[in-house]
């Protein structure tokens, strides 16, 4: 599984704040049944300097019927702020095709705009996969296919 690096933007009127990031994954079979993939996001932002995101998820498919898997991932959260405690970033993502999962190239992009009220709370409204109506996210010949779909919402986050 091959992921080219996905290019993020964001505005700030009036400043010079400027976002790099790169993103890399590979995925290695150690058993006919298990596989494990590495990969990391390394961007470099205005706000917060260099930051890494390292993540791993090991496959195990005992039978055709049945998958685990196990995930673990750093995240941060970079975005530049607007006037009267807005904040607005976004992620255009190109996906190369996943030839052995059946799964087509995708281009994907995600945006959010979100309000700061006081220290623990924000209102936000996200938009996925904003380019098309859906997408196929996974496949597998023996179970049915998944798609994400382009969605909008708003949603509250509550710091504690």
């Amino acid at each position: 599984m091959r992921t080219i690096p996905p290019l993020s933007w964001g505005l700030a009127p009036r400043s010079r704040r400027s976002l790099f990031s790169a993103f890399i994954q590979d995925e290695i079979k150690l058993a006919n049944s298990v596989s494990l993939t590495l990969g990391s996001k390394f961007e470099h932002n205005a706000l917060t300097g260099f930051e890494y995101e390292p993540s791993a998820q090991l496959v195990w498919t005992p039978s055709s019927r049945h998958t685990l898997w196990a995930s673990a991932a750093r995240a941060i959260r970079s975005w530049l702020k607007l006037r009267n405690n807005l904040d607005w970033d976004s992620t255009l993502m190109y996906v190369s095709p996943l030839s052995n999962l059946a799964i087509p190239s995708y281009v994907r992009l995600d945006t959010r705009l979100g309000w700061t009220l006081g220290e623990f709370v924000e209102l936000s409204i996200v938009g996925h996969n904003l380019l098309r109506a859906r997408h196929m996210e996974f496949s597998d010949r023996r179970i049915r296919q998944t798609e994400a779909e382009r969605s909008v919402l708003g949603r509250v986050t509550w710091r504690f």
